[in-house]
């Protein structure tokens, strides 16, 4: 199993994210946390490449970041 990587700020080096998703597909990246109930404290998904976001069919609200 792939080791997960974790959001570090650089100039803080606070752990922003333990554990980041990164999907790795085209459907993936669509489908996103679509249809999930929570995502679990600590962590997070990197979406790359992405020049967007949508809410479609999110039961929960997230916290976005644009690097």
């Amino acid at each position: 199993m792939r080791a997960r990587p974790k959001a570090i700020h650089q100039r803080t080096g606070k752990v922003l994210a333990e554990e980041l998703e990164v999907p790795r597909t085209f459907m993936g990246r669509g489908i996103g946390l679509m249809f999930r109930g929570s995502l679990r404290p600590g962590t997070g998904m990197w979406i790359v490449p992405c020049n967007g976001i949508h809410m479609l069919c999110m039961n929960f609200a997230i916290d976005a970041v644009f690097l």
